[in-house]
């Protein structure tokens, strides 16, 4: 039978160890929160810069949401088929890069909707948090809501993006099959190991990541955790849609094992993906790197998209 002295003893010892529990978890939930915040809260609002080509500025509501998503809207031909061009992260529409892109696009011949991604730095506002694609989704379902309400089809409908926006746009695509067109330039496999990636280079541990998702899923009601395009490939071929793959080799932002994952995974499961590794150093510039050959391997690519008849 335990004394009572050792029974005192031991109660105390579990009293301590519950305690030192109790603030551990308290310092890193506190130290998750403040990651969390740092990932997560609204880029800073962008010069707003205008497209050098005839626009017109349009909204729409987000799918499932009541907020309107602001987008610049760039027509050729009634019969061409539609981009919609997706920024990445803290990013916008207003930015040089991303309407330089919406002009070479426009240049090739396609309709293009360029929109600002919710809480990253443009007009579009939902809660004042970035969810790394989740909340974003809703915004590139509007915009392709909004499309097939001006009389485009399903198919004439392609998502061209880079970064946060291409992750995003693969994650559109596993939501909305018939997409069958999307370009991903530097996209992330999975959300939370790019933050965990990321967090690892500013010298945290990447299981701050954990608790950052529990603040995004307590504070905002975004599923950080489910933006994982590496789970689409079998959905992508059984729907036929098409992928095309883009990444700087030496990119320190977004590793580019996240493109070879992804196209190891696609190609797997029977996926009609494309690959290309651009001998670039900054992330998502391949476009910049070499303009003329990433011009002519998009326009290719598009060509997947049919004409209106």
């Amino acid at each position: 039978m335990t004394s009572p002295a050792v029974a005192k003893r031991n109660r105390r010892i579990v009293f301590v160890v519950v305690i030192i529990g109790l603030i551990t978890l308290a310092i890193y939930m506190f130290v998750s929160r403040i990651a969390y915040d740092a990932m997560s809260l609204a880029g800073t609002p962008r010069p707003e810069l205008l497209p050098i080509t005839p626009f017109e500025e349009v909204s729409f509501t987000a799918r499932g949401r009541d907020y309107p998503v602001y987008a610049f809207w760039q027509t050729t031909a009634p019969d061409a088929p539609v981009i919609i061009n997706v920024h990445g992260y803290k990013n916008s529409r207003y930015n040089s890069f991303i309407i330089g892109r919406a002009n070479t696009l426009v240049e090739l011949g396609y309709n293009v909707l360029t929109l600002d991604l919710s809480d990253n730095g443009g007009r579009t506002v939902e809660d004042g948090r970035i969810s790394m694609g989740f909340d974003e989704s809703f915004d590139v379902l509007g915009a392709y809501d909004y499309l097939l309400r001006q009389g485009f089809k399903p198919e004439q409908i392609g998502l061209v993006a880079e970064s946060m926006g291409g992750a995003t746009s693969l994650y559109v695509g596993q939501l909305q099959p018939e997409i069958k067109v999307i370009w991903a330039d530097s996209p992330y496999s999975d959300a939370p190991m790019v933050l965990g990636e990321q967090a690892a280079a500013l010298g945290f541990p990447a299981f701050i990541v954990n608790g950052g998702l529990i603040w995004a899923k307590f504070l905002s009601q975004d599923d950080i955790a489910a933006v994982s395009p590496i789970t689409a490939g079998v959905d992508f071929a059984a729907n036929n849609q098409s992928v095309y793959l883009a990444a700087c080799e030496a990119d320190q932002i977004v590793d580019p094992h996240h493109s070879k994952d992804l196209y190891a995974a696609y190609s797997a499961q029977g996926v009609d993906v494309t690959f290309w590794e651009i001998p670039c150093v900054e992330h998502a510039t391949g476009i910049l790197y070499a303009p003329d050959e990433y011009k002519q391997r998009l326009g290719d690519f598009l060509q997947k998209l049919p004409r209106n008849s």
